[in-house]
């Protein structure tokens, strides 16, 4: 990603989304939600992805190429963060078996 403040990089997180006993939800979000026009800040985080052409509402005109960061970090990490997943899951099942082993003797 370009970088020439560091604000729309460092407001990439994740977040959670649902969290219970049998489920959680997160994901990575490229901002934050705030209460501007957008609705999130920074409020230029989905023109550096998608690009924007046309007039903005200062009357100046824009034909900005994209420059996408979220959608190939998603593109190159899928597999990866899905073998963590499964990682985690067989490991909480390891655990969870040993566990019920311990109890049985």
């Amino acid at each position: 990603m370009p970088v020439e403040t560091g604000r729309l990089r460092d407001s990439i997180h994740a977040e959670t989304v649902e969290e219970s006993d049998q489920r959680l939800v997160m994901q990575v979000a490229p901002c934050y939600e705030a209460a501007n026009e957008y609705g999130f800040d920074p409020p230029y985080a989905r023109r550096i992805e998608y690009g924007f052409m046309g007039t903005d509402k200062l009357g100046r005109q824009y034909h900005q190429a994209a420059q996408p960061y979220v959608r190939p970090a998603w593109d190159t990490q899928q597999q990866p963060a899905a073998q963590t997943i499964k990682e985690g899951v067989y490991n909480a099942l390891d655990d969870a078996m040993a566990s019920v082993a311990a109890r049985r003797t």
